[in-house]
C-alpha cells in the first residue's frame, strides 16, 4: 500500500508586500503606545489637580502633576496621528515631543518622591496619591522611550536603529 505524498507548495512571497504589513503592524503598535500616553497623562492631570487642591499637609505644591503632564500627552496624540494615514511631519514631530516628554516625566517622577521624602506628617491617602503620580509618570517615562525608539524605526532613511529592518 502506498503512502499519500505530501506536496506543499510555496507561494513566492513578495518583499515589498512583507515590507507594507510590517510598517502597519508598526504604525499600529505605535497608536496603541499613543493611546497609553494620553491616558496616562490625562490621569496624571487630574491626580495633580486633586493632589494640588485637597493636599495641604506637604507644603509648596505646585501641581507639577498637572504642568509636567501635557507635554507628555501631545506627544501620546503625535503618537496616535503617526498611524496608518500619517503625514510625513507626524513621525519626526512625536520622535523630538517625545525625547522632550521624557525630560518632563522624569522631572515630574523626581518631583513627587522629593514630595513623598520630604513630607513632615503626610496622610495616608495624600501619601498614596503622590505614589500613584509616581508610579504613573515612570510608567509613562518608560513607554516615551519605548515608542521614541519605535518610531524611529518607522522613519524612512532613519539610521540610528542599527540591525533594524527599514521600511520606506
Amino acid at each position: 500500500m502506498e503512502q499519500p505524498q505530501h506536496h506543499t507548495t510555496t507561494t513566492p512571497t513578495n518583499p515589498q508586500q512583507d515590507d507594507s504589513n510590517l510598517l502597519t503592524k508598526r504604525k499600529r503598535t505605535l497608536m496603541i503606545l499613543g493611546r497609553y500616553e494620553c491616558v496616562l497623562s490625562v490621569l496624571c492631570i487630574l491626580l495633580g489637580d486633586i493632589s494640588w487642591l485637597y493636599i495641604s499637609s506637604i507644603p509648596n505644591l505646585i501641581g507639577e502633576g498637572i504642568w509636567l503632564s501635557i507635554l507628555p500627552f501631545f506627544a501620546g496624540i503625535l503618537a496616535f496621528a503617526g498611524g496608518p494615514r500619517a503625514d510625513k511631519y507626524a513621525l519626526p514631530a512625536h520622535v523630538v515631543v517625545a525625547v522632550l516628554s521624557t525630560v518632563s516625566t522624569i522631572a515630574l517622577f523626581g518631583l513627587e518622591i522629593f514630595y513623598l521624602a520630604k513630607a513632615p506628617d503626610p496622610t495616608p491617602g495624600a501619601t498614596a496619591l503622590l505614589a500613584i503620580i509616581t508610579i504613573m509618570a515612570f510608567t509613562n517615562f518608560i513607554i516615551l522611550i519605548v515608542s521614541a525608539c519605535f518610531t524611529c524605526m518607522i522613519l524612512p532613511g532613519c539610521s540610528c536603529c542599527y540591525g533594524c529592518k527599514q521600511v520606506n
